[in-house]
């Protein structure tokens, strides 16, 4: 924990490219991003924090994405039909839901959702269009709170908890609606 605060004092006093190379490369390799976001906040601000987090957001998606692809998908394949198994086939439908379900599944870490999204072999451009916004409010709402920590005042850091509280509250209504809506294909057949 020590650790990460420092991470976070560091990145606070970081220039411009270097936040953004923090925001592209710190999840990749498991490092929670919404600390960084608020970090973001604290030092650049909401506006350009938030076009730096989701210019940021859409290389790491890319990159991610790539990884999984290129290495673990395969791997996994090989894995699965030397066990007799196969990966599942999606729809284009089933991939739209099945992205905005991983996507605002509450507490699952971004790498993990980059990553899982692309071994399921999504198409690649269904899953930038729906990544980017739900993350990037995610990114707006936690850069808002480090920009209300800076000091601008307590109403601004209502606003942003408030915001994130919401958000929380209409992805849990909007994930039972899509959970209803059509069973998600079964990941192993």
């Amino acid at each position: 924990m020590e650790s990460l605060r420092q991470l976070l004092e560091w990145i606070a006093q970081a220039p411009p490219g270097v936040l953004f190379a923090a925001l592209v490369l710190l999840p990749l390799v498991g490092i929670p991003v919404s600390p960084v976001w608020i970090a973001v906040g604290l030092r650049m601000g909401t506006f350009w924090g938030t076009l730096i987090a989701l210019a940021a957001l859409l290389v790491n998606f890319t990159l991610a994405y790539g990884l999984a692809i290129r290495f673990i998908r395969g791997r996994l394949r090989t894995w699965l039909e030397s066990r007799g198994k196969a990966l599942p086939a999606m729809t284009p439908g089933d991939e739209t839901r099945w992205i905005v379900l991983v996507r605002i599944a509450p507490g699952f870490p971004l790498f993990l959702q980059n990553y899982l999204l692309g071994m399921a072999g999504v198409g690649f451009i269904r899953y930038l269009i729906l990544s980017l916004p739900i993350q990037g409010l995610y990114a707006f709402l936690f850069i808002s709170l480090g920009t209300s920590l800076s000091g601008s005042g307590l109403w601004r850091a209502v606003i942003a908890v408030s915001g994130l509280v919401a958000a929380g509250l209409l992805v849990g209504l909007l994930r039972r609606h899509l959970v209803r809506a059509k069973p998600i294909p079964e990941s192993i057949n």
